[in-house]
């Protein structure tokens, strides 16, 4: 039978609006959601069935990366971006689509070192074919309020992946960081937020920024001498002597070195739980109905 008119634009409409893949088309999905998500009410009708296929797409893609870290790291955690954190991203960023959107989906992996990082990270763009150096973001060179890891973006997808690599120590204190984001608001991310002066708040966030560097240091102390101990091991040179170029380490002055970056660590980690303790306390008193950013010391 002869299809109606009506029915022949619904049909073009929708190969239109399909890509190769048999996927809504990119342009569709990032104009009908982006639209959807600035709005203030819940996703529904086509905007809710295209949030599923990113969300489907974005579980397909976690499970690609996690396959590929198999057997080279234990426990990657993979999540997709909630809509209300993309609808967030999207009100600060103008111009910016849901698909463009570099940690749509996600992967961590905690690793015990940066010597580690470097290597995993590595290991990760071989597998994934990340070659592009604008994929590669160094936050342990240029960290954000405070904020250290490697991120690796694959954006090889229908959805973006980022894969962040973080040390132990990177970890907890991204973990304390979000902790009190989580208190004072998102703004602490980015910079924009302001503690009053003399605040308990402003204490916590002076501490975190103190231990930040402080955790650079000694990483970049203890990245110093895991590099002597695996050069070592490749070029099966006798003498602790002449590895880094012009420094030169003797065996005493290295087991030296290697007790103090160790010995280093116990502080930070215990002054990284005090303040876990501290932000504990402060969301405590705010959900009891106190305004924290008025109290004082």
């Amino acid at each position: 039978a002869d299809l109606r008119a009506g029915d022949r634009v619904v049909m073009a409409n929708q190969r239109r609006d399909m890509s190769d893949s048999g996927l809504p088309s990119k342009n569709r999905v990032n104009k009908v959601l982006r639209e959807a998500l600035l709005a203030p009410r819940a996703l529904e009708g086509e905007a809710a069935d295209y949030w599923q296929v990113v969300d489907d797409e974005c579980a397909s893609t976690i499970g690609r990366v996690e396959t590929a870290l198999a057997g080279f790291t234990d426990a990657p955690v993979g999540r997709p971006k909630r809509p209300e954190v993309v609808a967030q991203k999207l009100a600060r960023h103008e111009g910016l689509q849901v698909l463009s959107v570099d940690d749509l989906a996600g992967v961590r992996v905690i690793v015990g070192s940066r010597f580690e990082q470097d290597v995993l990270a590595d290991h990760i763009a071989d597998v994934l074919n990340i070659s592009n150096p604008r994929c590669w973001v160094d936050r342990r060179a240029d960290p954000r309020s405070g904020y250290r890891a490697l991120h690796l973006l694959d954006r090889s997808g229908y959805v973006r992946c980022e894969v962040q690599i973080r040390t132990t120590l990177q970890h907890r204190w991204a973990e304390a960081f979000e902790g009190l984001a989580e208190v004072v608001g998102r703004g602490l991310r980015y910079g924009e937020f302001k503690a009053p002066p003399g605040s308990a708040v402003a204490q916590i966030v002076g501490s975190l920024a103190d231990l930040s560097d402080a955790i650079a240091t000694a990483e970049d102390a203890d990245n110093v001498l895991l590099g002597v101990t695996a050069r070592r091991r490749l070029s099966k040179e006798p003498e602790w002597t002449g590895l880094l170029g012009d420094m030169s380490l003797g065996r005493e002055q290295y087991l030296q070195a290697a007790v103090s970056v160790r010995c280093a660590q116990g502080p930070l980690v215990r002054a990284l739980e005090s303040t876990e303790r501290a932000i504990a306390g402060i969301r405590g008193l705010k959900e009891d109905g106190v305004d924290v950013l008025r109290l004082g010391l």
